[in-house]
């Protein structure tokens, strides 16, 4: 097995333009991450703003009658997440700003994905976005790409001839490729928990993303080969 993954490693190394694409692609991750993080801020910081606003507006009203009170209304906002730097999740189509008020239930509003142009709707440029699409197309080639080599080249008859088992070669492309993949998470979350500090709640939450994108890995090169 070992000698399948490191094969297979020098022979996606000797891909033309395969270190370029890894530079630039660990750019994107490190580029992303540090611009959602500063995003997360920003948005924290005016929330926080809007917040005291609207509770000098909701103490300056006096004494009144508690109907009327609830019929003025204030707006609430939902909580933002330090993990929203790494990924928004729905928050930027369904909105996070709520108005409270007396008899009605009013829905989210002040989406991204409504007031943005269409391309917005694709997601915000977040380490996610490189993760959850590019990333997996990129593994999917690569897969593909393995497979076909050693077809082409007829390799795959010489590795079963040697005693070599199909599923095992299988198996070695498979985690040669699964690796870089939960790798490149990995640096990513690890960038941002230590820009954003560590702390057990964040920790529980980030491993839990890096086990559910290595699950996703599993299951896209597995698809390919």
């Amino acid at each position: 097995m070992k000698s399948i993954l490191f094969t297979e490693w020098k022979n996606l190394l000797r891909t033309p333009g395969m270190l370029i694409a890894l530079v630039v692609l660990l750019g994107a991750l490190g580029f992303t991450a540090w611009a959602g993080l500063e995003e997360y801020r920003v948005i924290s910081k005016l929330e926080g703003e809007a917040k005291a606003h609207l509770r000098q507006q909701w103490e300056s009203m006096g004494p009144n009658n508690p109907h009327s009170a609830a019929h003025y209304g204030t707006y609430v906002f939902k909580k933002n997440h330090a993990l929203t730097a790494f990924d928004e999740g729905v928050n930027g189509y369904v909105g996070r700003t709520l108005y409270l008020e007396g008899h009605r239930q009013n829905e989210l509003v002040q989406s991204d994905a409504a007031q943005g142009d269409l391309l917005s709707r694709f997601g915000k440029l977040r380490p996610a976005l490189i993760l959850q699409i590019i990333l997996p197309l990129l593994l999917l080639l690569f897969a593909f790409q393995s497979v076909r080599g050693e077809r082409d080249a007829d390799r795959v008859r010489l590795l079963l001839v040697q005693g070599v088992s199909y599923s095992k070669i299988l198996f070695g492309k498979l985690w040669s490729l699964w690796i870089p993949g939960i790798l490149f998470v990995l640096l990513t979350l690890g960038i941002q928990m230590g820009l954003l500090g560590f702390s057990a709640p964040l920790l529980g939450r980030a491993a839990l993303l890096a086990v559910g994108y290595g699950l996703f890995y599993w299951i896209v090169i597995a698809l390919a080969l």
